[in-house]
């Protein structure tokens, strides 16, 4: 999990939050970005951990990563929680088509 931190850390802006999310979930906050921005984002989070040496004991690992986007849409009722709400079933989806995958919630109008 540190390794992991270590290098999201290392690829996104000093302006971004990353926080971990409990268990093995991870939550980045990106500031002014739009979703194709932030696809594209952790397309390369995903390349620079699967790129990553990782020993547990006397074995190494291969890690992956699967992500959830979602905008947050200003002018709605709790636009926070309905983006975690939103980010969480697609990180779902994206475990259920197979893991280590990137998928982006579907704006609700």
């Amino acid at each position: 999990m540190k390794a992991v931190a270590t290098t999201f850390a290392k690829h996104i802006r000093p302006i971004d939050v990353l926080a971990r999310w409990g268990g093995d979930e991870f939550l980045i906050l990106l500031s002014h970005t739009t979703v194709d921005e932030a696809r594209t984002l952790v397309e390369n989070l995903q390349h620079a951990v699967e790129a990553m040496h990782t020993d547990v004991g006397f074995q190494s690992v291969k890690v992956t990563t699967s992500f959830g986007i979602a905008a947050l849409q200003c002018g709605i009722d709790d636009p926070y929680g309905t983006a975690y709400k939103d980010a969480d079933s697609a990180l779902y989806q994206a475990k259920q088509l197979g893991k280590n995958r990137v998928e982006v919630a579907q704006i609700q109008s």
